[in-house]
Order: C-alpha cells, then sequence, then structure tokens
C-alpha cells in the first residue's frame, strides 16, 4: 500500500501475530435471488508491525469460502496517519 503523505506500508515490517477462525451462519436478505445466504468460511488474520522508524501496523484479513476467497487490509488509527477525504 502506497500513501500520498505517509511512507509506504510494502516493507520493513514483521509478522506480529495470525489468528484463525471458522464462521457457518445463514443470514435473511430482502433483496435478490435467494432470500437466505449461508456464509460459511475460514479466515486466517496478519498482524504486522513496522521493525524500525515511526511505529505502524496493519493488519491482513483473507477468507475462503467454499466458491471463492475476498481479502482486504486494516489500517487501525494510529499517531502520523489521519484519514483524508
Amino acid at each position: 500500500m502506497r500513501f500520498q503523505s505517509q511512507p509506504a506500508f510494502d516493507e520493513g515490517f514483521r509478522v506480529a501475530g495470525t489468528a484463525t477462525s471458522s464462521h457457518d451462519q445463514t443470514w435473511e436478505q430482502p433483496w435478490g435471488e435467494r432470500r437466505l445466504v449461508r456464509d460459511r468460511h475460514n479466515e486466517l488474520r496478519v498482524d504486522f508491525a513496522s521493525v524500525a522508524g515511526a511505529p505502524r501496523k496493519f493488519s491482513l484479513r483473507v477468507r475462503v469460502f467454499d466458491d471463492g476467497f475476498g481479502f482486504r487490509y486494516e489500517v487501525p488509527q494510529q499517531p502520523g496517519m489521519t484519514r483524508s477525504t
């Protein structure tokens, strides 16, 4: 990840922790082809922390479903990083 006014999140990090979980739930949606949707997946979260310079952190969350996968980066609030519009 690269930012306009911050150092990039592409090097200088270590794995600070991991967590796994499984989820199996059915939920109801008011639109679409199916009224009931099954949400069944396994998840891995990997937390990263900077090894030098200003302390920075982020997480990578990966979910694997029966028919595909998804991922997202999570950057928590931290000193020196502000939300821009």
